[in-house]
């Protein structure tokens, strides 16, 4: 290593980009081995380790045709929407290609290993980068970042909502009560799960506000900013199955409604 500790100072002097850029480092560090990972997977099934993955292969696929487009949306009741219009987008521009979905999903979730990091940097650049560094060589999401599965992108809007509510914690703003409850919205409309949960978080952003700003009105604000925002992107899905179903759940599979549901499938 020579007398002079050189290569010390080019480890450390890589440490200290690490740390001053601990998003980018994470980001380009998730996508790399994802891509990687993606690389090894020479046979098409390996997309598919799960029997859920050929359901959504199959509504995508159906999806990207123009004449099964609206009969296919309006007769999906058993998932939410969003996850299977992305893997029709893919299709569409890439047709038959398992391998072009674990693609976008790598970039996903690096991005969402860089909104970890941004929440570890709230509280300082180190522990930005270790949350960084340990979210993007986790197995778990590595693998599920290759599947044709709802977990990627469900965790990339639910990540962000985490992100804005913090921030919102420490500063409360109309701008990012508006951007939590969209967050939350899109992680619903990807997966039903999180219902409850932002039902739950009207009054938490009603009571944060409250007690930061010192204004009622400023307080029912942002909780009802928090609460259109959030409906939004499952908006359309509500009144489909209103209109069609008679049902005001979100979707037929394990009967989820909104907390100002009506009644179940």
């Amino acid at each position: 290593m020579g007398q002079d500790g050189r290569p010390f100072r080019i480890a450390d002097s890589w440490l200290l980009i690490l740390a001053a850029h601990p998003l980018k480092s994470t980001f380009v560090l998730a996508l790399l081995v994802r891509l990687i990972n993606i690389a090894l997977l020479t046979h098409r099934d390996a997309f598919f380790a799960e029997q859920d993955a050929f359901g959504y292969w199959a509504l995508g696929a159906a999806l990207a045709k123009r004449e099964t487009f609206w009969p296919t949306l309006l007769a999906m009741t058993d998932r939410m929407p969003l996850y299977p219009l992305l893997v029709a987008g893919i299709q569409h521009i890439f047709g038959d290609a398992p391998r072009a979905v674990a693609l976008v999903q790598a970039v996903i979730d690096a991005t969402t290993c860089a909104l970890i990091a941004a929440l570890g940097a709230l509280i300082s650049p180190p522990v930005a980068l270790i949350g960084g560094i340990l979210a993007a060589l986790s197995v778990t999401l590595i693998v599920f970042s290759t599947q044709i599965l709802t977990e990627s992108l469900f965790l990339f809007f639910f990540t962000l909502m985490l992100f804005a509510g913090a921030r919102f914690l420490l500063r409360p703003t109309a701008g990012l009560a508006v951007w939590a409850g969209v967050s939350g919205g899109l992680a619903l409309a990807t997966r039903p799960a999180i219902a409850l949960l932002l039902g739950a978080a009207v009054p938490l952003v009603f009571v944060i506000a409250l007690v930061q700003r010192r204004s009622v009105g400023l307080a029912l604000a942002a909780a009802a900013l928090f609460a259109i925002a959030a409906a939004a992107p499952i908006a359309p899905v509500l009144l489909r199955n209103v209109v069609y179903y008679q049902s005001s759940s979100l979707t037929s599979q394990g009967g989820t409604i909104l907390p100002c549901g009506l009644s179940r499938w």
